[in-house]
């Protein structure tokens, strides 16, 4: 996951316009900013999708910008607000180590290298993953030298992902960094 997402926003740039760094006052304002870009770029609103940092969705939540109204017919049930999609949008919350604009990949794992992500939008068509399966090697459980009286196979295979960004597709991205702190609206 960290690498995707370092992948797709190292698709963004300030001159392209789909690279906002600054600090966020109105979390809503801000992300309506965002659609408003694909608006302009004739994106399809049915086909994108809006992953947040668990900070970020919280002073969404919590912002005066969005209200909460209860009815004398709500009082009598067990009411949660909750924040899942907005103007027909998914949103998707992602982990803050996972969230980043550049990773460096090791040989344990991963070094966030980059910016901390405060919202993505994506159209889905514009990314595509890819997933190859190398040197798939089966041994059945008579040859299986692993463990005795061992019934089954074993299997060794190499899994690659990497994620591709056509250039065409990049105006299909939005990226906002700048490590938003919610101070409460």
């Amino acid at each position: 996951d960290a690498y995707a997402f370092a992948e797709i926003a190292a698709h963004t740039s300030v001159t392209k316009g789909n690279l906002v760094d600054g600090t966020i006052s109105k979390p809503l304002e801000t992300l309506n900013e965002a659609l408003l870009y694909f608006d302009n770029h004739e994106v399809p609103a049915d086909n994108q999708i809006i992953f947040v940092s668990p900070t970020y969705l919280n002073g969404l939540r919590n912002s005066s910008e969005i209200y909460k109204t209860l009815t004398q017919a709500d009082y009598d049930k067990n009411v949660k607000f909750k924040l899942t999609e907005y103007e027909g949008r998914r949103l998707a919350v992602v982990p803050p180590q996972r969230f980043n604009t550049a990773v460096s990949l090791d040989q344990g794992g991963y070094r966030v290298t980059g910016k901390p992500i405060d919202f993505l939008v994506v159209a889905k068509d514009a990314v595509t993953h890819v997933v190859k399966y190398n040197k798939v090697k089966v041994i059945s459980g008579d040859l299986n030298l692993a463990s005795q009286n061992f019934d089954g196979f074993t299997i060794f295979a190499r899994v690659y992902h990497d994620l591709f960004v056509p250039q065409n597709k990049e105006y299909a991205i939005y990226c906002h960094t700048g490590g938003y702190t919610y101070e409460g609206a």
